[in-house]
């Protein structure tokens, strides 16, 4: 492989990683600040969850069923772009939430 193409190749390697590196780190001063300043009202939220399971029926067919014994609880999240504290973040679980979580029969 041409050297001039290998060094190209590295150098947007290494800048992919630093960048990432650098909105990661940025993302967390950036979540630690909304904590101490504002308290943690603004960093923190909570999403209700509703679980759906998709049941799959005879005949190929699924029946999507809401899980009774999780549903009307919520799941503390973090307003940021990556997971932090313990928390996972809200845009997250959100889209999580919406997914049905497939179930299957045992015979």
């Amino acid at each position: 492989m041409n050297p001039k193409i290998t060094a190209f190749l590295i150098r947007v390697v290494m800048v992919t990683i630093m960048s990432a590196a650098a909105i990661y780190v940025f993302d967390y001063a950036w979540l630690r600040y909304r904590m101490a300043s504002k308290g943690s009202a603004d960093a923190f939220g909570s999403v209700p969850v509703q679980p759906l399971l998709a049941v799959p029926l005879k005949g190929g067919k699924i029946e999507y069923d809401v899980d009774q014994a999780v549903s009307g609880k919520t799941q503390a999240c973090v307003n940021s772009l990556f997971s932090h504290v313990g928390y996972r973040p809200c845009w997250y679980v959100r889209r999580e939430n919406r997914s049905p979580i497939p179930m299957t029969l045992l015979r």
